[in-house]
């Protein structure tokens, strides 16, 4: 239903919006719509949910779409999930054009285990970008990342996901940086420290392979039971591992 008023605004009952931008198909729904006089943008409330062809599906209780920018601001709770990828924060844009999505507060992004369990990811941050096209996070402020039995935090952070969003390649992480885990035995990888630090994974292994450290450099062996394990300290540290992720088969420090 469309209702139209003297003022120029119009209301929509149960309105759909469909859009396209780089190949892809966006589809907006809400209960209803409120479309100004000057039809700049189309205020949404009453179950929002935005379908992209890709399978992203956005949802919120209620959004501007923004028809100039392509862009749909929603100013309270929203969530997105896509595969086994689930996000949500507050305050959520969603650029159609550049495909990029931002959420300025209380960031989650969490990532399923697949059919053999593995892979599990959550991230936390204050806020958090999300540009789909280089399939790159950034997370700023408070990092907080856990990965099957591994924990990572830094001030900031960027990571760089496969093709299909669900594994991580590649986790810078920029100040206060820090890797804690369970080490697999002894002499396995039991934390690493440093102001900067590039962790380099294995693809859908999702097992980290090399870790690159820049500035104040500690890494930290796990020992036997019941002992001090060993450790090595260095302004700069390249650590390469194994097949599990914990066994140090390379170090170069200095």
């Amino acid at each position: 239903r469309l209702l139209t008023y003297a003022s120029g605004v119009s209301k929509m009952m149960g309105v759909t919006i469909t859009s396209e931008r780089n190949g892809k198909t966006f589809v907006i729904k809400a209960k209803e719509g409120e479309l100004g006089a000057n039809d700049s943008a189309v205020q949404l409330t009453g179950d929002v949910r935005m379908d992209v062809s890709d399978g992203l599906v956005l949802t919120a209780q209620s959004a501007t779409y923004v028809k100039a920018e392509n862009v749909i601001r929603v100013p309270g709770d929203a969530t997105f999930t896509r595969a086994r990828m689930t996000g949500s924060g507050r305050g959520l844009d969603y650029d159609q054009t550049h495909d990029v999505l931002r959420i300025a507060e209380n960031a989650t992004l969490d990532v399923a285990p697949d059919e053999a369990g593995n892979g599990t990811m959550s991230m936390r941050s204050a806020t958090l970008d999300f540009n789909r096209v280089d399939k790159i996070v950034h997370l700023d402020r408070e990092v907080q990342i856990s990965r099957d039995k591994q924990s990572v935090s830094a001030d900031q952070a960027v990571a760089h996901l496969s093709a299909d969003e669900e594994h991580l390649d590649l986790l810078e992480l920029r100040g206060n940086s820090k890797v804690g885990g369970t080490p697999a035995a002894s002499g396995g990888l039991e934390s690493l420290t440093g102001r900067d630090m590039d962790l380099h994974y294995g693809g859908e292994s999702s097992v980290l392979q090399r870790a690159v450290i820049n500035g104040d450099a500690f890494l930290r062996l796990a020992g036997e039971q019941g002992q001090a394990g060993r450790t090595i300290a260095g302004s700069t540290m390249t650590i390469g591992l194994g097949a599990d992720g914990a066994t140090v088969s390379e170090l170069v420090a200095r």
